[in-house]
């Protein structure tokens, strides 16, 4: 019995070891992917450093988007709503929207300033919209590729 009870022992301990291995393996790898492959070369540069330092004032202002969205659409599942309530909503969520995209190219124009034509080109030329994230081959026909286009 005490044989067996060591084994078992052996065993939970290793395989809390491989658990905690997959788990720090998988947030290095993650901490990693986080910046795609084309910007990597640019993480050592101070102006890419920059970038997250004005991550919670975007949120921020995200944020803020977000609650008069939320607000909009409670007012639209209301059984009895106002039009021109929905109509103000509306002109505040453009305007937070104005505010937010105002911030973001503001910060991209104060980036822009440090870099290098070169690295303006690199840098830029990468848009995640235009991207996919995942490596998988893309099955469509190649007429319906965004990727091509």
């Amino acid at each position: 019995m005490k044989r067996f009870l060591t084994v078992l022992a052996i065993l939970s301990f290793v395989f809390n070891i491989a658990f905690i291995a997959i788990y720090i393996h998988s947030r290095i790898k993650l901490r990693k992917c986080f910046v795609p492959e084309e910007v990597q070369k640019y993480r050592d540069k101070d102006w890419f450093k920059k970038i997250g330092s004005s991550r919670r004032e975007s949120r921020k202002l995200s944020s803020e988007l977000d609650k008069e969205k939320d607000h909009f659409f409670e007012e639209l599942r209301k059984e009895s709503f106002n039009e021109s309530e929905l109509v103000d909503l509306k002109k505040v969520i453009v305007k937070r929207q104005a505010e937010l995209e105002e911030f973001l190219i503001q910060q991209l124009i104060s980036i822009r300033k440090e870099m290098t034509a070169e690295e303006a080109r690199g840098f830029f030329a990468f848009r995640p919209d235009r991207h996919r994230y995942d490596r998988r081959p893309d099955t469509r026909k190649p007429e319906m590729n965004r990727r091509n286009n």
